[in-house]
């Protein structure tokens, strides 16, 4: 999905897909660090099953 909007905000703000990217750099950051802590920190993702009694 980051690949199609870094496109559409291109086209739509005249500007090139070089200066988006640079300013898409901190969200995919943050994407990063979030997809690792839900993958490596166990409670983060069982949180919701374990309240709801499924684990």
């Amino acid at each position: 999905p980051m690949g199609l909007v870094l496109f559409v905000a291109a086209g739509l703000s005249d500007e090139p897909v070089e200066k988006i990217a640079w300013e898409m750099l901190p969200f995919l950051a943050i994407e990063v660090i979030v997809i690792f802590l839900i993958t490596f920190v166990e409670a983060i993702p069982m949180t919701l099953p374990r309240l709801l009694g499924f684990a």
